[in-house]
């Protein structure tokens, strides 16, 4: 039993240590590559995260989807295998690879692209709705030392395949992240780091502490994000814009939550919070917004944002089709076919140039309800 309990307080601590190393680090290499490449005019740096979009499909249909006007449009021109090569080849090792969709699993070339990533010893992540348990693909992951796996889920069983609109995603869902434990073991592996991330939704507060129980019981698991929900048309993949002025830009965060329900949520998150912390657990909230100021940002998502963030200048995001985009903002930097599969010329995209002046001013629109910072009120 204490060998147990002390496996799960140093997944904890190391869980909670890297959350804030990853945070900071990627905050501070953003400053640093626009003092280089700004005031002292050297060659912008690699970034230190890429985010691979490497689907725009999904088989799922979440009601709350930040995605859904842009999911499961025809995907053309694909990056192939020989282009990822070209692309992934010249970066450092120190850059981080983030993997994500619409649904990763179904990505063209998906386990073959996942071998080359990993055959190089990036530090990957990657993002499920964890639909496929295919243990063949599973394996190589744990294999080829993916650093973590993040797999969304909404509820227990009959909540989670009503919100998903798919009779089996729970099931699907469990049979994965098994596969998954089991394959550590016989492998004797540590990683893939298993993080399980529930949106907070208007009807989903009674499932939180289930779903905590139920993961932690049943498989060990000892890290969870609950996220905000937010509607942002520049965030998340939902558009592509050629240009920063459009006027997507300046509307922000529109999510409304149900005013009748978030004494209930937070309720709900005060209570997983708690039972957390005896069990140990790492729980957090994102966007990361002050313990005290939780209900006001329930109230209107509107009313938060950044103060000021260099991540764009730190992360990169490519998609299946080589399009750029600084950090998950939709501002169409270039393509990096047309860039000789030189990842660092995105950089210097003009309107990306205006954009990056604007996000250091602070609570730019563009940046609301992102989870990778923390969000303060505009007014303070």
């Amino acid at each position: 039993m204490w060998k147990s309990l002390i496996g799960r307080e140093s997944a904890l601590l190391k869980g909670k240590i890297l959350h804030s190393v990853y945070d900071n680090a990627v905050d501070f290499y953003g400053r640093t590559n626009n003092l280089i490449s700004s005031n002292l005019g050297l060659p912008p740096l690699y970034p230190l995260v890429l985010r691979l979009r490497t689907s725009v499909r999904c088989n799922l249909a979440c009601s709350f989807c930040y995605q859904a006007d842009s999911l499961n449009q025809k995907e053309l021109n694909h990056l192939s295998l020989e282009e990822w090569n070209k692309i992934l080849n010249p970066l450092p090792r120190r850059t981080i690879l983030d993997v994500t969709g619409g649904e990763t699993f179904i990505s063209k070339n998906f386990k073959p692209l996942m071998e080359l990533i990993l055959d190089k010893k990036f530090r990957t992540s990657l993002i499920t709705n964890g639909s496929y348990p295919q243990a063949d693909i599973l394996e190589m992951l744990v294999e080829k030392h993916l650093f973590y796996f993040m797999v969304s889920v909404d509820g227990l069983e009959d909540y989670h395949n009503q919100a998903r609109g798919n009779s089996k995603s729970f099931e699907n869902l469990c049979s994965t992240i098994q596969l998954l434990v089991d394959l550590k073991k016989k492998h004797q592996k540590k990683h893939p780091l298993i993080c399980l991330k529930i949106t907070i939704t208007d009807d989903n507060y009674s499932e939180m502490q289930k779903v905590v129980d139920y993961f932690y019981e049943r498989f060990g698991i000892t890290d969870f994000t609950f996220n905000l929900m937010f509607q942002n048309k520049v965030r998340g993949g939902n558009k592509i814009y050629k240009d920063f002025t459009h006027p997507d830009y300046l509307e922000g965060n529109t999510q409304k939550y149900d005013s009748s329900q978030i004494g209930e949520i937070l309720s709900s998150l005060e209570s997983v919070f708690e039972n957390g912390k005896e069990r140990g657990l790492s729980v957090k909230v994102k966007p990361a917004v002050k313990p005290e100021q939780l209900r006001m940002y329930l109230e209107n998502p509107s009313s938060f944002g950044v103060k000021a963030c260099h991540k764009s200048a730190s992360i990169l995001t490519l998609y299946y089709d080589g399009t750029l985009t600084p950090c998950d903002i939709g501002l169409n930097m270039a393509n990096i076919r047309d860039c000789d599969y030189k990842i660092t010329q995105a950089w210097k995209n003009q309107q990306y140039q205006a954009l990056k002046n604007d996000l250091k001013k602070g609570f730019h629109p563009a940046c609301e309800g992102c989870c990778l910072k923390s969000h303060d009120l505009k007014q303070n």
